[in-house]
């Protein structure tokens, strides 16, 4: 099924967009000043008929808005934030029509500013690899300890583990709450202080590089 992802994005950002979807099969439009991306690959046809059919396009959708936002935060990709607006899709008659909205809500995500490398193989290997798209996603959202004791762990489950001091360091000051006070993982308040911690600042350069090497080092298996 064709759909038209109606972004919130102007023509100012078509280039970047561009540049990031660059190896995903789809095309770009602009219609009434905003970014269109119209692809084929990103959902099967489905019945429109069907609630549970619709919310998993929905849900589909956000998911590829949420992998490429995270691959520029991962990335330090110069680019505006990817914001929806809305989705359209094509009939097998040829006719634009947009697709029901059952209640699906999406998060608005601050702008990403950086240097410009290329993300468009993130995105490419997201689309196939669960935990790729998994991490990448959280990596969009806010990067609070929870959210990055959730990418370790997606990465760590994937690889087999993580090897490295620092990761215990993280997973110290992510559960003490003399650390991380409100923020850390567990409510325990009699606890000591660990003997080594790390600030937030600190955790989420350490769990941004340990997504980066994952990611490349998935990349260039299947390369």
């Amino acid at each position: 099924m064709e759909l038209l992802i109606i972004l919130e994005n102007t023509e100012k950002d078509k280039i970047k967009l561009q540049d990031a979807l660059e190896k995903f099969d789809c095309s770009l439009i602009i219609e009434d000043e905003k970014i269109v991306i119209k692809t084929s690959s990103l959902v099967d046809d489905f019945d429109i008929k069907d609630n549970g059919a619709i919310s998993k396009v929905w849900e589909d959708v956000k998911d590829f808005i949420d992998v490429i936002n995270g691959s520029a935060i991962v990335e330090d990709f110069s680019m505006s934030t990817i914001n929806l607006h809305y989705v359209k899709y094509i009939d097998n008659n040829g006719e634009v029509n947009y697709l029901p909205n059952i209640g699906n809500m999406y998060a608005v995500i601050p702008e990403l500013r950086g240097s410009e490398p290329d993300i468009s193989n993130f995105i490419l290997l997201a689309l196939r690899d669960k935990a790729i798209a998994k991490a990448l996603r959280l990596c969009s959202r806010d990067l609070n300890w929870v959210n990055l004791y959730r990418i370790y762990e997606v990465i760590s489950e994937d690889a087999g583990g993580i090897a490295d001091k620092n990761i215990q360091i993280f997973k110290a000051s992510a559960n003490n709450s003399n650390v991380t006070g409100d923020f850390s993982r567990h409510g325990k308040m009699n606890e000591g202080m660990p003997r080594k911690s790390m600030k937030l600042a600190d955790a989420q350069h350490l769990i941004k590089t340990k997504v980066h090497d994952w990611v490349y080092q998935k990349i260039n298996q299947n390369a």
